[in-house]
């Protein structure tokens, strides 16, 4: 855990670093305003007028305008949220989900959806371990290579003895320090033909109390369409 913190910090430095160096050699300056205002041309205006060093200040803040007027609009519709989930930091209402309970109403990245319209979810992992500072060592099994490389050439002859004695048993042991990183995905089974799946990718760095909110929602959400279901 350690690890992963360590690069995720030296990522964003080195993107603050880049993007905002008045003398950055890599990015030039009207390429790196267009991407970070993704779009929005008056953003864009704003930042090649300002120095670089205010750049990561000015999109936040107009990102925090932007979604301030997108939730006063959101919340005179469904009434206050009783949870708001995170699944992108620094976003808008795009990347939130935002559950209002008084109306049954749930809103993934902008689209709202009945709460009877969720039918069911499952949650993938794509896991992998990640290792740092890390050595191999592989070890082959010698004790039946030569039973092998007999079999082998019994069937396909000389070049046989080569592929079965080929085929020895190797294991290899990694040393050194690891991390598991985790790539989740929440699939949502909706009532609806012609869009009956919703896939929602988590992008955090380190997303497990977000998954574990989410999850926790969409079971609370079946559920009750489960037991609405059984009571008519």
């Amino acid at each position: 855990m350690g690890i992963a913190i360590v690069i995720l910090v030296i990522a964003i430095i080195g993107f603050i670093v880049t993007v905002t160096s008045s003398n950055s050699p890599t990015i030039p300056r009207e390429q790196a305003a267009a991407e970070l205002a993704k779009g929005d041309e008056k953003l864009k205006e704003r930042l090649l007028g300002a120095d670089r060093s205010e750049w990561l200040d000015i999109v936040f803040k107009e990102r925090e305008e932007l979604l301030e007027s997108q939730e006063t609009e959101l919340y005179s519709k469904y009434g206050s949220p009783s949870k708001i989930l995170e699944l992108l930091m620094h976003g808008t209402i795009n990347d939130r989900v935002y559950v209002f309970e008084e109306t049954s109403t749930i809103l993934i990245k902008g689209v709202p959806y009945n709460f009877s319209e969720i039918l069911d979810f499952e949650l993938t992992d794509e896991n992998r371990i990640i290792y740092t500072n890390s050595r191999s060592t592989t070890k082959t099994a010698t004790g039946s290579m030569i039973g092998r490389a007999v079999v082998g050439g019994a069937l396909l002859g000389g070049v046989g003895a080569v592929i079965g004695g080929a085929t020895a048993k190797r294991d290899t042991e990694t040393y050194g320090e690891s991390f598991e990183r985790h790539d989740y995905t929440i699939h949502i089974m909706l009532d609806n033909l012609s869009n009956p799946r919703l896939n929602i990718h988590i992008e955090l760095a380190y997303p497990e109390e977000l998954v574990r909110d989410f999850v926790s929602v969409l079971t609370i959400i079946c559920n009750r369409n489960n037991q609405s279901i059984n009571l008519k």
